[in-house]
């Protein structure tokens, strides 16, 4: 019973939309955290405080 009805949720287009969301978030967080030792190394301390 329980196997059923967790290939209905799997059938449905909810949880693929699901997916693609949540996985677009965790690119954005990698594209981020790769970036920042180069935006460190680019940008000094004292550049960063000046808007």
């Amino acid at each position: 019973m329980i196997r059923k009805y967790i290939k209905k949720i799997k059938e449905t287009d909810l949880i693929k939309n699901i997916a693609i969301l949540a996985s677009g978030a965790v690119i954005g967080y990698m594209i981020n955290m790769l970036l920042l030792p180069i935006v460190g190394r680019i940008y000094t301390p004292d550049r960063k405080s000046v808007v």
